[in-house]
């Protein structure tokens, strides 16, 4: 795909930070070099990609963006752990913009400005269907 997806975390609206090292676990075994700027180009199995984390360099982050998301299910995988196990909002540029979430008990946590703007999230962990969903409304 080429374009970025975005996920930010949220707690009771407000921005919510998380272990930069936590977010490096899920994609550790995935990352083929990493760069001073805290950008990591990813590698998968089933074939090349162009993709990249984009976190920043801080130990604790509020969200980060990944360039051209491969189509390959092994990162929708990642992603939909993600989704389920972190206060996280998926979203892309779209007209409008659209947002997924791993639970529907995540969407109150959502600045209200996202959902005004956005609409409420599709809500899903499951990896198929999210790469199926950016794929089909991007």
């Amino acid at each position: 795909m080429s374009f970025d997806i975005s996920f930010s975390f949220f707690d009771h609206e407000e921005k919510h930070r998380i272990p930069k090292a936590a977010l490096r676990a899920r994609f550790a075994k995935h990352i083929e070099s990493e760069e001073e700027n805290g950008c990591w180009r990813l590698v998968f199995d089933e074939g090349p990609t162009f993709a990249e984390v984009s976190s920043g360099k801080d130990d604790f982050i509020g969200g980060f963006v990944v360039r051209r998301p491969p189509d390959y299910l092994e990162f929708w995988e990642i992603v939909a752990g993600i989704l389920r196990d972190f206060p996280c909002l998926l979203y892309w540029p779209n007209v409008p913009p659209l947002g997924i979430v791993g639970s529907l008990d995540m969407i109150q946590h959502i600045p209200r400005g996202f959902i005004e703007a956005m609409g409420i999230p599709f809500v899903s962990t499951d990896p198929e269907r999210i790469r199926q969903y950016v794929g089909d409304n991007s």
